[in-house]
């Protein structure tokens, strides 16, 4: 478990906006932990029993995650002198599956630095690419292969907007234009479904250099039109199948046997993704049937509602939302978009036969509000969510990569010291600081307007992290004194059905 990062709670005693009133994470009391709680062993030995044994990664993804939040496996405790009051504050498991509320933190925090340290006030357009069903199962768990793929994509957007520079500004070569992008992995649907898409939010034109050494100048592009956008996903769909007769991954004749290495290697996984891209159930007396869906409006006729025409061979590709230029708050909504997480709490209820309903933010076109599923089967579509250990899910390219000759040039002024200095943290003294990111208390006051270290129980009184807990006899004993539980919740024992089988 790791801890939160805790500045001076004097730092925040100049703003007075910052109204909101901090409520401890109780992650017990939720849909998803339960479910989790009760159905991981069960999931787990059932996969062990069918020789499918879940990789290491997964069992810690939902091991973690049943700590995260927990004042049982320790906490950072912040102390009124004046009136004596004590909040406790737990730690966050980190990890980049499901969790919500860590997942929510890299939503904000990442959204955060998009804008501050990337983007600044430069315009930004927000391109999506969806790929084909049976590509999202090979690059779900083939992060090479995702790379290339996704670097074939974001190579045909920059050449588009390279050659609309050259003919729009006069330029003499599409080697003086300059665009840049980041782009967020997304690895689910509304529903759960594994679904590897790209979220780009990509210059809204180029940065073009006169001279060396010279200032990087933005020039605004027009916005493209879907015959332009229409074109970019047909060349993404050559190159993408070029690529996959390259790596041999492509085989044009239906009927011709391919092995499927990741079968071979991760039974498991391979079964929850087919599983999980399909729609169907992994396990039970319906495996292989559709995942029951609630329907509670009413279907759209044909064309209805679709802002986007299909794309070449299954790449569908949008890019209709961009920003304006100086409008920060845009970019910054737009960037929390692409960071999201796949699920949000107040999304699930639970059923009194013990199925989870999941509430979709929009209703489909066929009238689909929720779809339902039973507890163990939720077990497997999480487990098709949990990406590979070591494989970044946010990518930047050209003048926003790390080494990009250009990049001090076109992003914001650095800022980091003068916030340091602001928040009275000392980066030295702590290296497990990340430079650039908001400290824990930063982004609630960011985002929530909350004041973390404003005593509740006085007026006069700022809170003070005075120690993080994490010996074991110390956590009982304080958990005690306040009236909270001291046992660590474990997951619940194993309970096989017959009818898990199918």
């Amino acid at each position: 478990m790791e801890a939160p990062h805790v500045v001076d709670g004097n730092a925040f005693a100049d703003l007075p906006k910052l109204v909101g009133e901090y409520r401890r994470r109780r992650p017990q009391e939720t849909v998803l932990y339960q479910v989790v709680q009760e159905n991981y062993r069960t999931y787990a030995s059932f996969c062990e029993d069918q020789n499918r044994p879940l990789p290491g990664f997964v069992c810690r993804e939902f091991e973690k995650y049943l700590r995260c939040g927990v004042l049982c496996e320790g906490f950072a405790r912040l102390h009124c002198s004046a009136c004596g009051y004590d909040r406790l504050v737990g730690f966050s498991c980190k990890r980049r599956g499901f969790c919500p509320s860590c997942l929510g933190r890299r939503m904000n925090d990442g959204a955060a630095y998009l804008v501050d340290h990337v983007f600044g006030d430069t315009p930004v357009r927000h391109w999506v690419l969806s790929l084909p069903h049976p590509l999202r199962y090979i690059l779900a768990y083939d992060a090479s292969l995702l790379s290339d793929v996704l670097g074939g994509f974001i190579e045909e957007v920059f050449r588009f907007l390279r050659w609309q520079a050259k003919s729009t500004l006069g330029l003499d070569s599409v080697t003086q234009a300059h665009p840049g992008a980041v782009t967020a992995i997304q690895r689910s649907s509304s529903h759960l479904s594994l679904n590897i898409h790209f979220h780009s939010l990509v210059s809204e034109g180029v940065f073009v250099q006169e001279d060396s050494g010279g200032p990087a100048i933005f020039h605004q592009l027009p916005p493209p039109t879907d015959d332009e956008v229409s074109h970019v996903a047909s060349e993404v769909c050559k190159r993408t199948i070029a690529l996959l007769k390259r790596k041999g991954r492509w085989h044009d004749d239906p009927e011709q046997d391919s092995e499927d290495p990741l079968a071979a290697k991760e039974p498991a996984l391979a079964d929850a993704y087919q599983a999980s891209i399909r729609g169907v159930l992994s396990m039970g007396p319906g495996r292989g049937q559709r995942v029951v869906r609630f329907f509670g409006a009413a279907a759209q006729r044909d064309g209805e509602g679709d802002d986007s025409p299909r794309r070449p061979g299954g790449f569908d590709l949008y890019a209709r939302q961009a920003t304006f230029s100086h409008d920060r708050e845009r970019v910054e909504k737009l960037a929390r978009y692409i960071l999201r997480p796949p699920l949000a709490q107040n999304h699930l209820q639970r059923l009194g036969d013990g199925r989870v309903v999941l509430q979709l933010k929009r209703a489909w076109r066929d009238g689909t509000t929720a779809v339902i599923f039973d507890a163990v089967d939720l077990m497997s579509k999480l487990t098709a969510l949990i990406p590979r250990p070591r494989t970044n899910v946010i990518r930047f390219h050209g003048v926003y990569a790390a080494n990009a000759n250009l990049r001090s040039r076109v992003v914001p002024p650095e800022e980091a010291a003068d916030r340091h200095r602001a928040c009275g943290h000392d980066s030295d003294a702590d290296p497990s600081y990340r430079r650039h990111r908001l400290l824990w208390a930063q982004l609630l006051a960011r985002v929530f307007q909350v004041d973390v270290f404003r005593c509740p129980k006085c007026a006069s009184g700022r809170l003070q992290r005075i120690a993080w807990i994490l010996d074991p006899l110390a956590i009982r004993k304080i958990l005690a004194s306040v009236g909270l539980a001291t046992d660590s919740p474990e997951p619940h024992p194993a309970t096989f059905q017959e009818e898990m089988i199918g």
